[in-house]
């Protein structure tokens, strides 16, 4: 053997590993075989990222429905019922523009007003006026339905039996006793437009 033919020897020992030992077709199709296979991967997978989107879109989006939110505060709450009443709930005497507004919302026209009596008030409540009380009153608030339970004082409301163009009025008084525990009294009424503000008896003089 001449010594070309050992450095040939040598040469193919050494590249045996890494030897082309199908044919150039056969290798050929076997790419194209997985690059189908990886381009099927990838589209599936882009499927269930967008399936996923589709229902997290859904999700997040949530069913609509023409009910009035309630509107939970510390100091009072506003929970509209299915059968079309509203509970009427407050705990302190505080931020009556803001609860006037929530009762609006959900279809309640009405003027809450706070008083605080002063501890020398000789009388509580409100100066009379000429606005006239409706007799309807007791239809949307029934005789007996507000209740107190627990620091809390309820008001069921049906708001479905206010005649239209009629608001409710409360205003609710806060008195101290000799010991600083506090006592609230209410007066209610229906009246016809807008109700004229409570002039409290120990302001009036009357």
């Amino acid at each position: 053997m001449s010594d070309d033919d050992d450095l040939y020897a040598v040469v193919r020992t050494e590249f045996e590993p890494v030897r082309l030992r199908a044919d150039l077709d056969d290798i050929t199709a076997r790419g194209r075989t997985l690059r189908r296979r990886r381009n099927a991967g990838v589209a599936a997978s882009l499927a269930v990222v967008a399936a996923v989107a589709s229902v997290a879109v859904t999700v997040s989006t949530g069913a609509k429905t023409d009910r009035p939110a309630p509107m939970n505060l510390a100091a009072w709450s506003v929970e509209p019922s299915p059968d079309g009443s509203v509970v009427l709930t407050i705990r302190q005497l505080t931020d009556a523009g803001r609860l006037n507004a929530a009762l609006r919302a959900v279809g309640v026209p009405a003027l809450v007003e706070f008083e605080r009596v002063p501890a020398d008030a000789k009388l509580v409540g409100c100066a009379e006026n000429d606005q006239p009380a409706l007799p309807e009153l007791n239809s949307v608030m029934p005789i007996g339905a507000a209740q107190y339970r627990g620091g809390e004082h309820v008001f069921p409301i049906r708001r479905d039996r206010m005649p239209a163009g009629t608001t409710l009025h409360f205003v609710l008084f806060e008195e101290r006793s000799d010991r600083g525990v506090p006592t609230i009294s209410v007066r209610t009424g229906l009246v016809k437009g807008t109700p004229l503000p409570c002039e409290p008896l120990w302001r009036s003089g009357k």
